[in-house]
């Protein structure tokens, strides 16, 4: 019985260790005040499964700030790449591919925006008045979404991602890694 349980806490803290990249990008980086616990310690090795549970929420609310930033010139320019794409992907890994670009790129006009208030910490600008795009996978059901974003975060270093993003930079370098002109 402890065998079990051991090895259910083991899995749950390999969890944590895959969650951490897709946090730190959509929670600490965009707003620490997302998170219950900003130095990302806290029962991590007492609770894994509550710390799990709360990343989990907490990236969520992360992405929903994020969205506000996601572009729909760079989330056509993504999808487009990751469909030509001749790499042997399922539909769920292609859209956590997808969902990791349109997030590294909301992401990098998030920071964009607030390198131009000069302050080293400023709460996040305002997003821009553009229409709020759906991130693929909003739609998961609260049982699979532990997964959904366990995928997300697997693929933020993806080269289909990388090579998304760059596609991007090259496509649209008026507007790769700036805000849109109503957030300047």
């Amino acid at each position: 019985m402890t065998g079990a349980a051991v090895s259910a806490w083991l899995r749950e803290r390999r969890g944590l260790k895959a969650f951490r990249p897709l946090w730190q990008l959509a929670v600490l980086n965009v707003d620490d005040r997302l998170a219950l616990d900003p130095s990302g310690a806290g029962l991590r090795l007492v609770s894994v499964r509550f710390t799990l549970h709360r990343w989990v929420v907490e990236i969520l609310d992360g992405m929903r700030v994020l969205r506000a930033w996601s572009s729909p010139e760079a989330a056509k320019t993504i999808r487009r790449h990751a469909h030509a794409s001749p790499l042997p992907l399922s539909a769920a890994e292609r859209q956590a591919v997808m969902t990791a670009a349109v997030l590294r790129d909301a992401h990098l006009r998030l920071q964009a925006a607030r390198g131009t208030e000069g302050s080293s910490r400023p709460p996040p600008p305002l997003p821009p008045d553009a229409t709020v795009l759906a991130l693929l996978g909003e739609d998961t059901a609260a049982a699979d979404e532990r997964a959904r974003l366990l995928l997300v975060a697997a693929h933020l270093n993806h080269p289909l991602t990388d090579s998304s993003l760059a596609e991007l930079r090259t496509t649209s370098p008026s507007t790769a890694g700036r805000p849109p002109a109503s957030a300047r």
